[in-house]
């Protein structure tokens, strides 16, 4: 137990060194492990030549008289009387003469080695560990990994370098995603929404079809202006769609206009939506002009969306009342099917969400729409269900 303090101490103050050596900068670390082997060799160097001087004394003393020893203690001398020595004394003193003399051949060079390599492995090998696998991450295209080296020097700032870079190519990575996916809704949006337009003018469409003998002049004329009020629509949408990124950029521009109009504009589009289900139209205040603030087309486009979505689920009927409440102009599509179930109300305004068991193919993107703008409209929109069966949608826009 005593003697493991100690040993745990030096471990400890080891480890404190490393620490420190490896915020040093490159330069000043390597000079400093230079500096060390200088001093190691040089101590050797000296260690050395003592050790060869005393080797070579001993042996002179041994074959050596001492007058031969004082008038002969020139290596040059030396040689000239070494053939007085025996055979083995020779070479023995030999081989120390000229360790005293070339040993620094031998020690610069292990010194320069010794030091390369705890230069390198204190100071390179681990940031370049960390750069190779981050480098393999990045030719796999592999972005999920990070890696940390602690240290001031210039490795240290070339890793964080790296790690900025790597965290700045996810984060690019989530843009481009993110452009795409904002390209994905508004291409799926642009193809969600010609629908009710497209449906509306095929409603009527099919009624020239079958009631084109019966039907007055004045009321052709009426389904011609209806036809063409659609086919602007699709026109402006088509404009609008030319300027989006994403839905975040669903404009709405409001102008003072007649509510009494729109009220006729909902119903021209209602009649055109009715089919196998028949929608039920209803207005709640007052049909008198009433001229207020508001966006037409952002209206409409809400309405669309709500009626599809009630489409889908309707059994037997839907209706749709409008109402005014204080500054808000209000919408309401109720239908008689399953309702909204508790995943429903919590996802419906997710892009591309669809209830279980709900039709496949859908886009999953109209609630959305309609939520962006009734919220870009100044108001909201809200989803529940009725006492008595089925889902009720609100749709609350500001007219000021």
């Amino acid at each position: 137990m005593g003697s493991g303090i100690p040993m745990d101490w030096i471990e400890e103050w080891m480890e404190k060194l490393k620490e420190k050596i490896k915020q040093v900068p490159l330069r000043n670390a390597m000079v400093i492990f230079f500096l060390i082997a200088f001093i190691f060799i040089t101590i050797l160097y000296f260690l050395t030549v003592q050790t060869c001087d005393n080797c070579i004394n001993m042996l002179k003393k041994i074959y050596f008289s001492n007058e031969d020893y004082f008038e002969k203690e020139d290596m040059i001398c030396y040689i000239e009387y070494a053939a007085t020595l025996r055979q083995k004394a020779q070479n023995r003193i030999l081989f120390f003469y000229f360790l005293k003399r070339y040993n620094l051949i031998f020690y610069i060079p292990i010194g320069i080695y010794i030091a390369s390599y705890f230069y390198y492995k204190e100071k390179l090998k681990e940031p370049l560990r960390f750069l190779h696998q981050g480098a393999e991450h990045l030719a796999e295209n592999d972005l999920d990994f990070s890696f940390t080296y602690n240290s001031k020097d210039e490795m240290g700032e070339i890793c964080q370098t790296f790690e900025n870079m790597r965290f700045q190519l996810v984060e690019n990575q989530k843009e481009i995603w993110e452009i795409i996916e904002s390209q994905r809704q508004c291409n799926a949006m642009f193809a969600h929404d010609l629908r009710t337009p497209l449906t509306v003018m095929h409603g009527y469409l099919d009624m020239l079809k079958k009631y084109h003998v019966n039907l007055s002049e004045e009321k052709l004329v009426e389904i011609l202006k209806i036809l063409t009020r659609q086919v602007e629509r699709m026109e402006q949408f088509s404009d609008t769609m030319k300027e989006l990124h994403g839905m975040e950029d669903l404009i709405v521009r409001k102008k003072s206009a007649n509510l009494q109009e729109l009220c006729q504009k909902i119903e021209e589009n209602i009649k055109g939506l009715s089919g196998k289900i028949p929608i039920m139209f209803e207005v709640l205040f007052s049909a008198e002009p009433f001229f207020c603030n508001f966006d037409e087309a952002s209206i409409l486009e809400v309405l669309d969306n709500m009626i599809g979505n009630a489409l889908r689920y309707a059994k037997t009927r839907i209706e749709v009342k409008v109402d005014l409440e204080h500054d808000m102009f209000l919408l309401y599509v109720k239908d008689d099917g399953c309702g909204f179930s508790k995943e429903d109300k919590k996802n419906a305004f997710q892009p591309y969400y669809s209830g279980e068991g709900k039709e496949h193919g859908h886009f999953g993107l109209g609630l959305t729409i309609a939520n962006q703008l009734c919220h870009k409209h100044g108001g909201k929109l809200e989803i529940t269900n009725s006492i008595y069966g089925g889902a009720i949608v609100c749709a609350m826009f500001s007219i000021i």
